[in-house]
């Protein structure tokens, strides 16, 4: 969980502002913990589509 801490740290954001995104279960659950925003990355077009989502992107420009 440090890592994502100093993640965080050097981007000047607190974990709650951050987003995660990973394909192991363990490090997506370790960054919720933390109160990040975690992605479970099973599709990357379901990925793609939450981060439109989660972010109020324009689909056709993103």
């Amino acid at each position: 969980p440090r890592i994502f801490e100093h993640a965080a740290a050097l981007l000047n954001l607190p974990l709650t502002e951050c987003v995660f995104v990973d394909d192991e279960l363990v490090n997506v659950l370790a960054a919720q913990a933390l109160g990040m925003r975690a992605i479970h990355c099973r599709d990357t077009a379901l990925v793609a589509a939450e981060l439109i989502t989660l972010f109020a992107l324009d689909p056709e420009q993103a």
